[in-house]
């Protein structure tokens, strides 16, 4: 059964959301670019899989877990 993508923001995992890599390391002096993974918040994209947005929904306190399921209630009603 297919899926739709599902995507969660996350730091990046290149630069660990510092925005800074190291380009190449020079003996006298490092070199410095801004990191091309992530945006300017030093923030990235990965796709979350069914696994891991089960683990994630088991994690949930009851209040947030009740406000998911009367959204997913409401959208079912429509």
């Amino acid at each position: 059964m297919p899926y739709e993508k599902l995507y969660a923001r996350v730091s990046c995992v290149v630069c660990d959301g510092s925005r800074l890599s190291k380009a190449y390391q020079n003996p006298i002096k490092a070199v410095w670019n801004r990191c091309a993974y992530c945006d300017g918040e030093g923030k990235t994209y990965i796709s979350v899989g069914v696994r891991g947005l089960k683990k994630h929904i088991e994690l949930l306190d009851e209040e947030d877990l009740e406000e998911l399921k009367r959204y997913i209630n409401e959208r079912e009603a429509r």
